[in-house]
């Protein structure tokens, strides 16, 4: 998933907050996230997944034929989010646009997505 536009400019905002800590901390540690595409169909499909952030986007990996991906091929639109505090006190949700980049190296390659 690639932020890319005004969105990513108001990511990059709110995480420099002093209440940005703990989206900061989550997106650094956390290893497992939610992205929500929607079907061409117009149904909304959530996967987990396990990303990795560059300080710039958010990405992850997949086969090449999961419905996430078609998805996002017929629509770019997606939601990403993360695991709340146990009172939802905390949560972090973002909205934007997701790229399939196969510039990207594969998993096995991409030492800080492995390291994570």
């Amino acid at each position: 998933m690639a932020e890319t536009g005004p969105e990513s400019d108001v990511l990059r905002a709110a995480l420099a907050r002093e209440l940005g800590g703990w989206a900061r901390e989550h997106l650094e540690r956390d290893v497992v996230g939610w992205i929500t595409t929607v079907s061409p169909d117009g149904v909304p499909q959530s996967s987990v997944i396990s990303f990795l952030w560059d300080g710039d986007s958010i990405f992850f990996y997949s086969r090449p034929s999961t419905l996430k991906l078609r998805n996002i091929a017929h629509d770019p639109q997606v939601s990403f989010h993360l695991q709340s505090d146990s009172y939802g006190d905390h949560a972090l949700v973002i909205e934007g646009t997701a790229d399939i980049d196969s510039s990207i190296p594969p998993s096995d390659e991409h030492e800080a997505y492995a390291a994570k």
